[in-house]
């Protein structure tokens, strides 16, 4: 359609961003890791923030559209109606009850974790072995499947062991607390309790810079504990980081994920993050001023 891939791969940067905010994902857990808050608790109050995200979202691409046609992109009604059709074709055979039957275990997965009716660890091995004897019903290939996947999940296992170690070591031998105390004396009393707004006001040009791991486990226990020294509550430090940071998650060029956006697209990191930094940047800083005035994050 004629579209500029930058363009393509914003929206696909901020639709990350919005969805990614799960009891799943991978930020959110990686604060829940670090926090040891509810992580349902945590979500529940973080959906409406969501939603205005959502919104914003799809304002944005009405925007980027309206660029892109004075650009000169778009293409006829009978090319779209035609590619519309090709798309649509099935080229490989499938069974649609077992396709039914698949969106309705991810569907009945998603309400059971998002209702805490089972905790989600246990939800998942539950869910992964139906799965896989619902679509692998031959034990030797469900074998070979999960070989095959299990390179993929192996390297994530050793990430959250050494989180865990990263983490314990933070926290048990008191350097959070000594960081804590020698920042919290270089700022007025009367701005402290708002340094942690502050932080996630720049949580985006932050994570471009060091990435989503080092944003969650190094500054956030040191947003949390600035936080409590002036009272506020590791709940709403959590929220006002988390929102902020998510919506710019795939600028970073320490991700995985972005690297392979850019390599489908034949982009640079600079083209990226040039086109696309100042409209997530205003995105998140939107967001995190929904949050102070329905207050989800009380001042």
């Amino acid at each position: 359609m004629n579209i500029s891939k930058k363009t393509l791969l914003l929206l696909i940067t901020v639709g990350v961003g919005v969805t990614g905010i799960t009891p799943w994902g991978g930020s959110l857990n990686r604060a829940i890791a670090v926090t040891h808050l509810d992580i349902l608790d945590v979500y529940y109050r973080l959906i409406p923030l969501q939603a205005i995200l959502f919104v914003l979202g799809v304002m944005l691409c009405w925007f980027m559209a309206k660029i892109e046609n004075r650009n000169g992109s778009g293409i006829s009604p009978e090319e779209f109606h035609y590619m519309r059709a090709d798309m649509l074709t099935c080229k490989t055979d499938h069974n649609p009850w077992l396709l039914k039957l698949n969106f309705a275990l991810v569907i009945a997965t998603i309400v059971i974790l998002v209702s805490g009716l089972v905790a989600g660890n246990y939800l998942f091995m539950i869910a992964f072995s139906l799965a896989v004897i619902i679509n692998y019903p031959d034990a030797k290939k469900a074998q070979q499947k999960i070989k095959e996947y299990a390179l993929t999940i192996f390297p994530v296992i050793v990430i959250f062991l050494t989180i865990g170690v990263f983490v314990g070591i933070l926290q048990n031998t008191g350097i959070i607390k000594v960081l804590v105390n020698e920042i919290a004396e270089i700022f007025p009393t009367s701005l402290g309790p708002y340094l942690y707004l502050i932080l996630a006001a720049f949580s985006v040009p932050i994570v471009i810079l060091i990435g989503s791991d080092a944003f969650y486990f190094a500054l956030l226990p040191l947003a949390v504990g600035l936080g409590q020294s002036f009272g506020v509550s590791p709940l709403h430090v959590t929220i006002a980081m988390l929102i902020t940071e998510q919506i710019g998650l795939l600028l970073s060029p320490v991700i995985p994920a972005t690297h392979l956006g850019l390599s489908l697209l034949n982009l640079r990191v600079d083209e990226h993050v040039r086109h696309s930094m100042t409209k997530v940047w205003i995105m998140s800083m939107c967001a995190l001023i929904a949050a102070l005035v329905i207050g989800t994050i009380p001042v």
